[in-house]
């Protein structure tokens, strides 16, 4: 695909109205402790355009190898860098209170590498939330997209997850909250009992997940 066209997609696929922190439930469901907190700094890694970042653009630095996808981001406003995250990241130890990471790792050559990056910026007690292809589910296509390199299954993340020097973290099916946004946008539910709701309901099995994907939730 030409770059002009790769830029045309995500232009008319993936730039979305933004949608306050406090009424978007897939941000608030893994980062619910910073919605009232004025004090933070969280890092997305992968930002392409960055529609993550739109969720709190005041405290979310993204971090991207693309140029032209970056492009995107600044005309947005949003605080971003381009960097390859394959050379480690550009940043301090201990630098943030949370990281993203969606969709990122399976392209990458050295997983645990990266993970210890991730884990080097991290504050004490930061969270770290790495989505990715639970491989035992997508196997017959997962090598469809010629940049995935490093495949993972929900025991091999753990795996990784345990060698790196996380302590308390559990790998579990991506959330995504199908529908309840929209109910919440539209004043029919508060994001507090939307998220109550999803997260009883996701513990119970019950919830819609991504069957393919796994969610790494990670404490330092």
């Amino acid at each position: 695909m030409k770059k002009h066209k790769t830029l045309e997609y995500y232009v008319t696929h993936y730039i979305k109205r933004k949608i306050p922190k406090h009424m978007n439930l897939d941000f608030a469901f893994y980062f619910k402790e910073f919605l009232t907190n004025d004090d933070y700094r969280m890092l997305d890694i992968g930002c392409a355009i960055d529609n993550f970042l739109a969720n709190d653009p005041q405290h979310i630095i993204g971090v991207d190898v693309s140029k032209n996808l970056l492009k995107i981001a600044k005309t947005r406003r949003f605080n971003v860098v381009c960097a390859d995250v394959e050379d480690g990241l550009c940043f301090k130890n201990e630098s943030f209170d949370a990281v993203h990471a969606s969709h990122i790792i399976e392209h990458l050559d050295n997983p645990i590498f990266f993970l210890k990056e991730c884990y080097r910026i991290l504050k004490s007690n930061g969270l770290l939330v790495v989505i990715t292809e639970d491989f035992s589910k997508v196997y017959k296509i997962f090598y469809d997209d010629p940049t995935h390199k490093h495949p993972l299954t929900k025991v091999s993340l753990k795996k990784c997850a345990e060698e790196v020097g996380f302590k308390k973290f559990f790998v579990n099916r991506q959330f995504v909250p199908t529908g309840m946004n929209l109910l919440i946008q539209k004043g029919l539910i508060s994001l507090e009992k939307a998220l109550a709701i999803a997260k009883i309901l996701y513990k119970l099995g019950i919830y819609k997940h991504r069957k393919g994907t796994l969610a790494l939730v990670a404490r330092k």
